[in-house]
């Protein structure tokens, strides 16, 4: 995966369809790596659900388990998101951009 915002990166991202209580529910989940050799904030997860053409149907956020990382450090983020759209072809993760 490329590396993001201060040398984080996105490891493992993987997706899934899972039936709680007779809903479908959407599971996105993976890891946020520190590639750099300093301590760094870590921001909040975005991902984005697209159709079958690669087109954004929808946006979800998620924290991940720790807010900072240290070099070289892994932390995990989960987000289940119920009744997801029926047209959901592909997942994107990104982290969201700093307030200015």
């Amino acid at each position: 995966m490329p590396v993001g915002a201060h040398g984080l990166a996105f490891q493992g991202v993987r997706y899934g369809w899972t039936n709680e209580g007779g809903q479908m529910v959407l599971e996105v989940q993976g890891d946020v790596v520190n590639n750099s050799g300093s301590k760094v904030e870590v921001p909040t997860v975005v991902i984005a659900l697209r159709d079958e053409s690669g087109e954004e149907i929808s946006e979800w956020t998620t924290e991940v388990s720790e807010t900072e990382l240290e070099g070289a450090e892994t932390t995990a983020f989960l987000r289940q998101i119920p009744s997801p759209p029926s047209n959901v072809r592909s997942v994107k993760v990104r982290f969201a951009k700093a307030a200015e």
